[in-house]
C-alpha cells in the first residue's frame, strides 16, 4: 500500500509548467513576475497554507482518503480552467478552489503515510519521509525534462500534462483506505477540539515552534536564491528545452539529498542539519554571482541537494511530536509554516526580478542565509539542538 503512497506523491509533483513558470507567466500570460505570484503562488502557499489546519482537521474526522479525493478533483477543476482561458481575472477567482485543494490533498497524505508507518513498525517513518520526498523530487524531474519542450512544441502542452497527472492521482486515489479506524475515534470531537488538540500537543514538546521558526527562514533563504535560476539562466541564453532539463537535473540531485537526509537525521541533531542546508544554500549564492557563463550551473549544486534534506527533516519531527488520532492537523502547521514561507520569498523575489538584475535576487539570499545562520547560534536553541526523532518508535 505503500508503494501507491510513493505513486500519488510522484503524479502531484508532475506540474509541467513548473520548469518555465516564471517565464510562462510573462510570455504565456503577459504579466509581470509579481502578478504571477500574487495569482499562482499566493492561493498554493498563503491560503492553502491557512487553510491547511481545518482541512488536516477535517480529514482526521471524516477520514484521510476522503480529504485527498476532495483535494485532488478541486486541482483538477482549477487545472481545466487554466486550460480554456488566460483571463487573469478569471483565474485569481477561482484561485480559493485551487487553495482548498491544494490543503485537503496535503497534510491528508502524509498523515495516511504515518498511519501505514504505525501499523507496520518494520518500516521507519523517518525512511517513509525519506522515501516521499525523493518521489516527489522525482516527479518534478520528470515534469521538468518533460515541461520546456512541452512548452516549445505548444504553449497549452505542459498545461494539458498536468491536467492528465491530476486525473490519474484521482483514480489511485480512490483504491486508499480511509483510515476508518481514526474517524471513528475523531467523530466524537469537532474540527475546533481537534485543532486545538493538534496544537497542545506540539506546544507540549518543547522546540517545536523553534524549530518550525527556524525550518521557515530556512526556507524562505533557498526558495529567494532557487528563484533567481530562471532568469538568470534565460539572460545567458538557455533554450526552454534546455532549461527543463537542467531542472530535471536539479529535481534528480534534490532526491538524492531525500535519501542522505534520513541518514543524517541519525548521525546529526536538528540544528546540525539546518545549518549544512543554509551553508550550502550560501555557497550555492556565491557561485552563481561569480561563475561566468555556462559555469553558473556548477553554482546550483550545493543548494539542490541540501534542499532535499527538509522535506523528511519537518514531516518526521512533526510526526514523531503529535498523537496519530491528530496526526493530519498537526502535520498540516508544516504546510502552514513553509507556505507563508515561500510566499514571503516569492514576493520579495518576484519585486526584485521585476525592477533589478537576478543577481540582486541572489545577494538578498545570502543575506537571508547569513542572518538565518546567526540566528542557529543563540543559546535559547540549546534543548533543540539535541533533540533527534525518536529511535524506539515507528517514527524513528
Amino acid at each position: 500500500m505503500v508503494r501507491k503512497y510513493y505513486t500519488l506523491t510522484f503524479l502531484d509533483e508532475l506540474f509541467f509548467t513548473l520548469p518555465i513558470w516564471l517565464i510562462f507567466g510573462k510570455q504565456y500570460l503577459g504579466i509581470s513576475y509579481l502578478a504571477m505570484v500574487l495569482v499562482f503562488s499566493m492561493p498554493r502557499y498563503f491560503f492553502a497554507g491557512l487553510l491547511q489546519v481545518p482541512c488536516g482537521a477535517w480529514a482526521d474526522r471524516h477520514g484521510r482518503k476522503h480529504a485527498y479525493l476532495i483535494g485532488t478533483a478541486l486541482v483538477f477543476m482549477w487545472l481545466c480552467c487554466y486550460l480554456l482561458t488566460k483571463d487573469l481575472l478569471l483565474l485569481a477567482l477561482i484561485a480559493p478552489g485551487y487553495a482548498i485543494g491544494i490543503a485537503f490533498r496535503g497534510g491528508s497524505l502524509d498523515a495516511i503515510m504515518s498511519s501505514a508507518a504505525e501499523r507496520d513498525e518494520s518500516t521507519p517513518f523517518r525512511h517513509l519521509a525519506s522515501n516521499r520526498t525523493t518521489c516527489f523530487y522525482l516527479g518534478r524531474v520528470v515534469a521538468s525534462a518533460t515541461g520546456g519542450a512541452l512548452y516549445a512544441w505548444d504553449e497549452r502542452a505542459p498545461i494539458a500534462a498536468t491536467l492528465l497527472a491530476s486525473a490519474v492521482s484521482f483514480v489511485i486515489g480512490l483504491t486508499i483506505p480511509n483510515s476508518t479506524h481514526v474517524v471513528n475515534r475523531a467523530n466524537r470531537q469537532t474540527l475546533r477540539s481537534i485543532t486545538r488538540d493538534a496544537t497542545r500537543a506540539l506546544h507540549e514538546r518543547k522546540g517545536t515552534w523553534t524549530f518550525l521558526s527556524l525550518y521557515a527562514a530556512t526556507f524562505v533563504a533557498a526558495e529567494i536564491v532557487w528563484l533567481s535560476y530562471q532568469p538568470l539562466f534565460t539572460q545567458r541564453g538557455v533554450g526552454f528545452a534546455s532549461l527543463g532539463i537542467a531542472f530535471a537535473v536539479f529535481s534528480l540531485l534534490s532526491a538524492v539529498g531525500g535519501q542522505l537526509g534520513k541518514q543524517l537525521m541519525t548521525r546529526f541533531d536538528i540544528i546540525v542539519i539546518v545549518r549544512i542546508v543554509l551553508v550550502a544554500c550560501g555557497i550555492s549564492a556565491g557561485l552563481l554571482a561569480l561563475l561566468p557563463g555556462a559555469w553558473v550551473l556548477i553554482g546550483t549544486l550545493p543548494l539542490q541537494v541540501s534542499f532535499g534534506f527538509l522535506g523528511p527533516l519537518g514531516t518526521t519531527v512533526l510526526a514523531a511530536r503529535s498523537p496519530e488520532a491528530v496526526r493530519a492537523a498537526a502535520l498540516s502547521f508544516e504546510e502552514l509554516i513553509i507556505g507563508c514561507a515561500l510566499l514571503i520569498a516569492g514576493v520579495v523575489g518576484a519585486l526584485l526580478l521585476d525592477h533589478y538584475s537576478p543577481l540582486c535576487l541572489v545577494g538578498t539570499g545570502a543575506l537571508v542565509v547569513v542572518f538565518t545562520l546567526s540566528a542557529t547560534l543563540g543559546e535559547s536553541l540549546r534543548e533543540l539542538a539535541d533533540s533527534r526523532p525518536p529511535t524506539k518508535t515507528p517514527f524513528s
